[in-house]
């Protein structure tokens, strides 16, 4: 079951994240190429997965097992090698993540913990944005757009913003009965010059629609 994807648009290549099967695949845009199973070594189960086409990293929120093996956040190179593990303590259920291409951090939320937190590329300068069931109670993705983050809650119904400042303020916005998953949110100024940035962006959008109207 497809249930996190990312496009490079740089290369033109889709990486999709495959719950049940507990693996990562690799699909060019012109479906002449496929790779699957891409990360072979740290992985245990996957659940959601964000790229920096302009560093060529990878990053994956891996859930563990709760037991034996423990959550992680792991950056690779794209082609699923060089991984190393970026946070593993504190860290219990993550859900979602995204990465910031300007500051050259990563987002992610941890349902567990009730946590919004971030680190920097190398996994350093961590900090909490916004924690507490209160005001993310059961938050099950995330996306960023210029200094907002996005985030989708299951237990509120609603899409929540959050303006990062030095008092980080929560809103609500409403939507829909159906429960949210996953987010992509499209910036128009986009943060990378690459003629590509918004076609790449446009395809990520429909796919994920695409994935939800399975679901």
């Amino acid at each position: 079951m497809p249930i996190s994807i990312a496009i490079d648009w740089i290369t033109n290549k889709m990486y999709i994240v495959d719950y049940e099967l507990a693996r990562i695949d690799m699909l060019s845009l012109d479906e002449k190429m496929m790779k699957t199973n891409i990360i072979i070594n740290n992985l245990y189960q996957p659940v959601a997965i964000a790229i920096d086409p302009i560093a060529e990293y990878l990053f994956v929120a891996d859930e563990g097992n709760g037991y034996r093996i423990s959550a992680k956040i792991n950056r690779c190179v794209l082609d699923g090698t060089q991984c190393t593990t970026l946070i593993d303590q504190k860290l219990e259920q993550p859900s979602d993540l995204t990465v910031d291409f300007i500051k050259r951090r990563v987002y992610w939320v941890d349902r567990a913990y009730d946590h919004v937190e971030s680190c920097d590329y190398h996994g350093s300068r961590r900090i909490t944005i916004t924690s507490g069931s209160q005001n993310i109670p059961f938050t099950v993705g995330i996306d960023l757009f210029e200094n907002n983050l996005y985030l989708t809650d299951d237990v509120k119904g609603a899409v929540l913003q959050l303006r990062q400042s030095p008092t980080t303020e929560t809103t609500t916005k409403p939507t829909t009965t159906m429960l949210p998953a996953n987010e992509t949110v499209a910036s128009r100024s986009g943060k990378s010059s690459h003629k590509c940035l918004n076609a790449g962006m446009i395809i990520a959008i429909l796919v994920v629609m695409a994935l939800s109207n399975l679901w």
